[in-house]
């Protein structure tokens, strides 16, 4: 049977230096999944000899370039690092929330929920589970979720303002929401004046262990026109947002009308999250991996295997009704032994 290649095969890069140039211990080979496609582009510069006749009468080849082109469709932050930048990943979630339920804005002479904290750290509760404050008079009554706790609870943060006209007792009591745990924990909270939302807002956006970074801005629902950021002291159609807890503030004039907040977060108890921050280096630095390709069909291979390469192109483009899917360009080189490549065929 004559062996023919299908499709775009199976790609690993295995990280070999970082950015800096330091030398990766027990690398981990990384799958580009979801290959979209996989080129190889070998080049060369050709180097004629003429005389006075018009054909050349010899040709040599001079400097050959060997690039790889790779499009893989799986969003994955260790091979997009691996593929071009090289240097460090840490754990957790940076992300922007993009509200698309709305929170009502309280009325007038009605205050929200800021902070909470423990007083009372109960028996049998566990991080995740959502408690309600039970004391105050409330037409909304708020919630927090448990961010720290061992049985005994430690920590709580706001999950939902609630809108209170007599703010919840000081050592005031809880119930649960989800969760097993006796219902022993009390707590004191932080109230503020009418029209106060607190972060995260009332659909929880960002999770257990969202922290506010920025606000990206306000718009009502029902028209979709944007509110205007002030100072202070608000009026109808403006807000203000304090910047390091992410409390929001909005005009009493406006009570009642649903509002989309949108801002920009961070979690670092998203153990499956990755996020780097990217540095300005010196020219030259660039991280370098292992590259091995196979394609089968009808029990055929053809195998391609790079010792050494080097990133000189990452793109990503983004675009309505389809995939994002990146694409890379590495170009291999000698890694100091003279062998460039490995190719394989089964026939």
């Amino acid at each position: 049977m004559a062996m023919y290649a299908f499709g775009a095969g199976n790609m690993y890069a295995t990280p070999l230096q970082d950015a800096w140039g330091n030398a990766i211990a027990n690398p981990t080979p990384i799958p580009l999944m979801v290959l979209q496609e996989g080129h190889v582009d070998l080049s060369g510069d050709l180097k004629e000899l003429f005389g006075q006749n018009q054909f050349a009468v010899a040709v040599g080849r001079g400097k050959v370039k060997m690039v790889i082109k790779v499009k893989p469709a799986r969003i994955f932050a260790a091979a997009w690092n691996a593929l071009f930048f090289g240097q460090t990943l840490a754990a957790g979630l940076f992300a922007n929330y993009s509200d698309t339920v709305g929170d009502v804005i309280p009325p007038a002479s009605v205050g929200g929920v800021t902070g909470i904290s423990v007083v009372a750290g109960g028996t049998g509760y566990v991080t995740g589970d959502i408690v309600q404050v039970s004391t105050g008079t409330s037409t909304i009554k708020a919630q927090g979720v448990v961010t720290a706790a061992a049985g005994v609870v430690t920590a709580v943060q706001v999950l939902n303002s609630g809108a209170y006209t007599v703010a919840p007792t000081a050592s005031g009591a809880t119930t649960h929401i989800t969760g097993s745990g006796n219902d022993g924990l009390t707590v004191t909270c932080t109230c503020t004046a009418s029209g106060v939302m607190a972060f995260p807002n009332s659909q929880g956006a960002g999770g257990l262990g969202a922290t506010f970074v920025a606000d990206l801005g306000c718009i009502y629902l029902a028209t979709g026109m944007p509110l205007k950021r002030v100072a202070s002291a608000p009026a109808a159609g403006q807000y203000a947002v304090n910047t390091g807890t992410g409390v929001y503030t909005f005009s009493s004039a406006d009570a009642g009308l649903t509002v989309l907040i949108n801002y920009q977060y961070t979690n670092a108890l998203t153990t499956s999250a990755s996020k780097m921050t990217v540095v300005n280096l010196p020219m030259g630095y660039a991280p370098t991996c292992k590259f091995d390709l196979t394609v089968t069909y009808l029990g055929k291979l053809t195998t391609f295997s790079f010792p050494m390469a080097i990133p000189n192109k990452m793109s990503i483009g983004f675009k309505n009704e389809d995939f994002a899917v990146p694409e890379f360009d590495l170009q291999a080189f000698d890694p100091g032994n003279g062998q460039v490549m490995t190719l394989s065929l089964s026939e």
